[in-house]
């Protein structure tokens, strides 16, 4: 009995040790976001926009008088009379880039806010997602933009979407350091204790990007650690292991079917 009982605490060991480490490698890769805007070209944002009017210029070239992308360009930068001008020239709020992005999400993930309240008052919709499935309050949240939040908040976006990595609009605020912008979301009293597909909550994410203030806000929302009770502690890890096998055991069948993550085997 003994024999055994040393075999099961070493094995909980032995599991506490090895998800520890990938929730930590997760956690911190989740918690890391890279700004998609650094085109790596060496120009400056004022040289590419140069560039980019020159381009428009040219009626040869194959985004030349293409209102559509005239739209989701001018969103992006936050031109609020060439939006406009798009609109007249007949783009369309709806289009989309190769990744789903609207001229609204460009708006958001800026930090736009009269762009976005002029394209939601001329048929852009409050909850379209990317095609990785984030809001416009998760892309504004992501970045860390307190009035596109708050403005979002007041037109009734919701709080308890996620993207497909499981991401909260909460988690991204956290994510960003933003204090204001976690506070505004807490506002709205989202389900805190939500995992993403990373086993990993706004407080674990909190906690990887070294955000001190943030942690402390969102302690008192969790319960206490499991390993106050060691009973408790040895089921968490063993049930954790299994979930983590599963977990991983799934992806892996799911990436040879050749299937999306959000799709259902």
């Amino acid at each position: 009995m003994a024999n055994v009982s040393l075999v099961t605490f070493a094995l909980a060991v032995f599991l506490f040790v090895l998800l520890s480490t990938q929730a930590q490698e997760e956690q911190q890769a989740i918690a890391t976001i890279i700004d998609d805007d650094d085109k790596g070209d060496g120009l400056t944002p004022h040289e590419r926009e140069a560039l980019f009017e020159k381009k428009i210029e040219d009626p040869h070239h194959h985004h030349a008088y293409n209102p559509d992308y005239y739209l989701m360009h001018y969103s992006k930068t936050g031109d609020l009379a060439k939006v406009k001008k798009a609109i007249d020239d007949g783009a369309h709020i709806t289009s989309r880039n190769h990744q789903g992005v609207t001229a609204f999400l460009h708006a958001a993930n800026n930090g736009h806010v009269e762009i976005a309240r002029f394209l939601l008052e001329n048929g852009a919709h409050l909850e379209e997602k990317s095609s990785n499935y984030r809001t416009a309050l998760i892309w504004a949240c992501m970045w860390g933009h307190e009035s596109m939040v708050s403005f979002l908040l007041e037109k009734g976006a919701r709080v308890s979407t996620h993207d497909h990595d499981g991401i909260t609009p909460l988690m991204a605020a956290v994510s960003s350091g933003n204090r204001e912008v976690v506070d505004l979301i807490l506002e709205k009293n989202p389900d805190v204790l939500v995992t993403n597909f990373h086993d990993g909550t706004a407080l674990s994410i909190a906690k990887a990007k070294g955000f001190t203030e943030i942690a402390e806000t969102l302690e008192p929302f969790y319960p206490p650690p499991e390993t106050e009770n060691p009973y408790i502690f040895l089921a968490s890890v063993i049930w954790k292991g299994l979930q983590q096998f599963y977990q991983t055991t799934l992806r892996k069948i799911r990436h040879h079917a050749g299937l999306s993550l959000s799709q259902e085997l």
